[in-house]
């Protein structure tokens, strides 16, 4: 379980820093 949790945070920072980057792409 502490695995799966491990996973979910890492897959949500990723999906975080590139919704982050893709809106400095689109503002820029």
């Amino acid at each position: 379980a502490k695995g799966t949790a491990l996973v979910l945070l890492i897959a949500g920072s990723l999906s975080l820093a590139f919704m982050g980057f893709a809106g400095l792409l689109s503002a820029s």
